[in-house]
């Protein structure tokens, strides 16, 4: 009497000292995708532009040379699926390759977002309500500067009001304006907001957003060339 034939189990080939070698590096280039991105091109909360680097500069040295990396990891993962002999010995590889490729596509993503963003209208567009909050806060006198204009007016009710105040944002919106500081500049008949937007570039290319609010309820900036963006805002460069 025959026995049956029973398929003995294969036992799964463990990963060489090599393999291991190439996973934890490949899994050190997806970390740097990722503080390359969360440093250079950051699109979570207030976006914060770079000052004083050109933004060819960055493509130049720090994306293309990232990228020109991940392609040549890619490239080594995908020579090493083929030459694994077992599913099992080809999986870790496969995996690390799609995360590699999702790390390059945020890469680009970050990079798109950060071109958006340098964009003076498109930066305001998204963080208007921040803006404005802030605004609101300047006005009720709950964030003050180093002179605090609108004690100043209640201290000389009889003196003409030209006061010009530095007011330093809160650490959640420091990259509304550049440094993390705006200016109030207030007179007897207006108060002036201005965030100043970075923009790429080795000159300093200042472009601000004026909030612009006036005793009479003027719509527009007195002798200053500026462009309306919303009521009481105005785009000067």
């Amino acid at each position: 009497m025959t026995e049956p034939i029973v398929p003995s189990r294969i036992s799964k080939k463990s990963l060489s000292f090599a393999d291991y070698c190439s996973l934890t590096f490949s899994g050190i280039i997806c970390l740097i995708n990722i503080f390359f991105v969360y440093k250079v091109f950051p699109f979570w909360g207030i976006y914060e532009p770079v000052v004083g680097v050109s933004f060819a500069f960055t493509l130049l040295f720090l994306l293309a040379p990232l990228i020109l990396i991940d392609i040549l990891t890619i490239a080594r993962l995908r020579w090493r699926v083929r030459a694994r002999k077992t599913p099992e010995s080809k999986k870790p590889y496969r995996i690390m390759i799609l995360m590699i490729s999702a790390c390059t596509a945020f890469v680009f993503v970050g990079n798109f977002h950060n071109m958006s963003m340098s964009s003076p209208k498109n930066n305001f567009n998204q963080f208007i309500r921040q803006r404005e909050y802030i605004v609101k806060s300047v006005k009720s006198g709950e964030l003050k500067g180093n002179r605090n204009c609108f004690q100043f007016e209640s201290q000389f009710p009889r003196e003409p009001i030209n006061c010009m105040e530095i007011i330093e944002l809160p650490d959640a919106y420091a990259g509304l304006s550049r440094s993390g500081k705006i200016e109030l500049l207030k007179e007897a008949n207006s108060i002036k907001i201005v965030f100043t937007h970075s923009t790429y570039g080795f000159g300093d290319g200042r472009a601000t957003f004026v909030y612009f609010e006036s005793e009479k309820g003027q719509s527009s900036l007195p002798n200053s060339r500026a462009t309306q963006l919303r009521s009481n805002w105005f785009l000067a460069s």
